[in-house]
């Protein structure tokens, strides 16, 4: 049963990371943050395309709920 907390944190760690890119990388409607830095400007982007940026949204708000819940169970652990 000590295998489960190891688990638990290394889940955490890897959720924290995803949530910073994934933060770090959303398209804002100004041009500022990364995507601003490196001329992700919004008409000549890729990621125009409006069911990727939703879809992009529905699985960050998955990360951050996975960040939440093992953040409580980390804090219960310790």
């Amino acid at each position: 049963m000590a295998f489960i907390p190891m688990i638990l944190k290394v889940l955490h760690i890897i959720l924290a990371v995803a949530l910073i890119l994934g933060v770090m990388f959303m398209q804002s409607k100004s041009d500022s943050g990364l995507a601003g830095i490196m001329g992700g400007t919004g008409g000549h982007s890729a990621r125009n395309i409006k069911g990727l940026d939703e879809n992009f949204r529905v699985m960050l708000r998955y990360v951050a709920v996975g960040f939440l819940a093992t953040s409580f169970f980390n804090a219960l652990i310790i």
